[in-house]
């Protein structure tokens, strides 16, 4: 089955472009107005970028959940990425079912750098109109965002894991209740827990 709009490849071709224009943030350290030393391998609190090798996309396809009943799915999709300053990876599963309905879920592993949604996560904000929303949330104790777009009828929830792993669900031409199930069909947990 083939994904209508392709969005796995537009999502790898956005992953490319932050790739290629650099924007693969760093934190250096605390700053000069008087932060606290933090921890070896950490900067304030956090492990610093790469600190951590990226876990192969094969182990994260592990946590991409079978299909809920009545849909189906394709084969899941994975791909590691690797320059000069370190790697990271994304694990990825369309869903389908009838002729429309349609679903997506991916699992990356930033090894802590500002890449993909990582790179605009600390922007998040809020908002409603009659167009559609974007609310922060949480699913299984970690933070959340969850956007609807009316005029596309699409559904999608971001959940941050632990600083390092972005889970994304979307949703098209389904209701708010596929969404939630394809949302608690995650372990989170264990995939906090990689290592």
């Amino acid at each position: 089955m083939k994904y209508k709009n392709n969005k796995l490849w537009l999502i790898l071709a956005i992953v490319a472009l932050v790739l290629l224009s650099g924007c693969a943030g760093t934190n250096t350290g605390p700053s000069q107005t008087g932060d606290k030393q933090a921890a070896p391998g950490t900067t304030a609190g956090k492990p610093v970028p790469g600190s951590a090798p990226a876990i192969h996309f094969s182990k994260l396809i592990e946590y991409l959940p079978a299909p809920p009943s009545g849909w189906t799915a394709d084969e899941p999709q994975g791909f590691m990425n690797t320059v000069e300053s370190g790697s990271w990876s994304m694990a990825n599963r369309a869903y389908s079912k009838g002729d429309d309905a349609r679903a997506n879920i991916g699992i990356m592993d930033s090894a802590y750098y500002e890449v993909g949604w990582f790179a605009s996560w600390k922007g998040i904000y809020q908002y409603e109109s009659t167009e559609g929303y974007a609310k922060t949330t949480t699913i299984k104790g970690y933070p959340a965002l969850e956007v609807y777009s009316k005029s596309s009828n699409e559904y999608a929830m971001y959940v941050d894991v632990k600083d390092r792993f972005m889970v994304y669900i979307t949703v098209d031409n389904a209701d708010k209740d596929t969404l939630n199930n394809l949302a608690n069909a995650i372990d989170y947990s264990g995939i906090a827990g990689l290592k």
